[in-house]
């Protein structure tokens, strides 16, 4: 398993439209798994199919990634891209799948382009999940921390296959923003 620990980006970022691909961008890494990733900072913009501020991506089938002390202060957009169904953006990770966060933050500001797709939308913390999200001690800026807990077809997750656990605290009153 990797490990990537106090990294800090401060430059603007954005993922080109892979048209029939996920276009992934992330201020520390934009699509990775089977990582933990702690103390990384991003001040910079973000900007992708699946955006966040620290991942814009991130995935592992079998393991459970951690995210402990991350920080975002950047801007951070999801377009929407040809050909891929969905697109997230989230302050600290767009899309996340076996994820476990712990003292995460974000201050920046997050978007999502609307397109008419339900499997779209943008969160303070986390855009969106597919199984197993745990949040400890976060804190964001915003209305909500995760878009809604939808999986891949548009349906709620709330099986006993997928887990939250959510504990964080809004910051301050400015809003996440769909455009």
């Amino acid at each position: 398993k990797g490990r990537i620990d106090s990294s800090t980006n401060t430059g603007d970022l954005s993922a080109k439209d892979g048209m029939d691909d996920q276009s992934s961008a992330g201020g520390i890494i934009g699509d990775g798994n089977m990582l933990d990733i702690l103390n990384c900072m991003n001040s910079g913009s973000v900007k992708g199919n699946s955006a966040g501020g620290i991942a814009g991506y991130s995935w592992d089938t079998n393991e459970l990634q951690h995210f402990t002390g991350c920080t975002n202060t950047g801007m951070v957009h999801a377009f929407a891209s040809g050909g891929v169904d969905g697109h997230w953006a989230g302050g600290i990770v767009g899309y996340a799948d076996n994820v476990i966060m712990n003292s995460c933050t974000n201050t920046g500001l997050v978007t999502s382009e609307p397109d008419g797709d339900e499997n779209s939308g943008a969160g303070s913390i986390v855009g969106t999940f597919w199984q197993n999200l745990t949040m400890s001690n976060c804190g964001f800026t915003g209305e909500k921390a995760y878009q809604e807990l939808k999986d891949l077809n548009g349906k709620v997750t709330v099986d006993e296959e997928s887990v939250l656990s959510f504990d964080a605290k809004i910051l301050d009153a400015k809003a996440v923003t769909t455009l």
